[in-house]
């Protein structure tokens, strides 16, 4: 309903009232993952990207292909947050009114295992090593973690709303969504 109401607000001539020059780009948690919501908002020409649950992999794929289970953290789950993700990649064309859009699917080992799925969002997706640090001069601390491109967007984008929840909460602002 959402994506409904935003895609009336994008602009399709000069001074029809729209606001977005292009549809945005959406970050979501994993209670909307799945194919249908997906392929619904790509088909809608937005980028989406979210966590997706264990029981809502990509269909057509068989599950043993992903990382799905609630791992340990052991030696053998930690040498493995250093294996290239696995990704799927679907092409969709345009069809009709349907928009043509991207499909990656990012699964990968970390503390536990993570899915990401994405709609017109990224192309392909690596592991690379992200570079942290904490402390100054003599204490500095430097470490590095286990990162992906689907994994930097969704954390990029949906630690906004982890902010915005975490100020209301210590404002005790009521709000509905």
């Amino acid at each position: 309903m959402i994506a409904n109401k935003l895609k009336g607000m994008i602009i399709k001539e000069e001074g029809d009232g729209g606001i977005f020059r292009k549809a945005p780009h959406m970050t979501w948690d994993n209670f909307f993952s799945g194919d249908e919501i997906m392929d619904h908002l790509g088909k809608m020409g937005f980028g989406a990207t979210m966590t997706c649950r264990r029981d809502r992999l990509p269909s057509g794929v068989a599950k043993h292909y992903f990382h799905h289970e609630k791992g340990a953290v052991d030696q053998r789950n930690k040498a493995a947050r250093f294996i290239n993700p696995i990704t799927a990649v679907k092409n969709v064309p345009p069809s009709g009114e349907d928009s043509g859009y991207t499909r990656v699917h990012s699964s990968m080992q970390s503390t536990g295992s993570m899915n990401f799925s994405t709609a017109g969002a990224i192309n392909a997706d690596g592991l690379y090593i992200l570079e942290r640090s904490r402390g100054i001069a003599p204490n500095k601390y430097v470490w590095g973690i286990e990162c992906s491109d689907a994994r930097q967007l969704y954390l990029g984008s949906y630690g906004q709303i982890d902010t915005i929840d975490s100020l209301i909460a210590r404002c005790n602002i009521q709000y509905r969504c």
